[in-house]
């Protein structure tokens, strides 16, 4: 036989447990939304990206570098003997949303982000007036 007392504890037990249950659910629940926004709003930032042009620094930079290179490559050519070409490409959206995402990645890895410009010689003095 039970008392009163014992059954009253056993209802808040019941009762703490079903109030953790349901935090855990929520927080879950919060958590898997969060995950959703978080990738949602990376897809709208690649997206913002896509539909913004170069500037200026980004075409001189290694953006633009890439971007051109990229541009090449997604029409089957090759790279080799390209310096010329590669002033005169017009990169497509996706190439340079593309070559953004190389940058960063590779600026994130590079401790010294102010290293040495990879591009030929022959590239890096065009388009460039003092």
């Amino acid at each position: 036989m039970t008392s009163n007392i014992d059954g009253q504890v056993q209802a808040r037990i019941a009762q703490a447990r079903q109030r953790a249950d349901e935090q855990k659910r929520r927080r879950q629940e919060l958590a898997e939304a969060r995950q959703h926004g978080l990738a949602a709003r990376h897809a709208q930032r690649l997206a913002n990206q896509a539909r913004r042009p170069l500037t200026n620094e980004e075409k001189k930079g290694p953006v633009g570098y890439l971007a051109a290179c990229l541009a090449i490559l997604r029409t089957g050519r090759s790279l080799a003997g390209a310096g010329a070409v590669l002033a005169a490409v017009v990169p497509a959206p996706d190439d340079i949303a593309e070559a953004r995402r190389i940058a960063e990645g590779l600026a994130a890895l590079s401790p010294n982000p102010s290293a040495a410009d990879p591009r030929p010689a022959s590239l890096t003095d065009q388009g460039e007036t003092s």
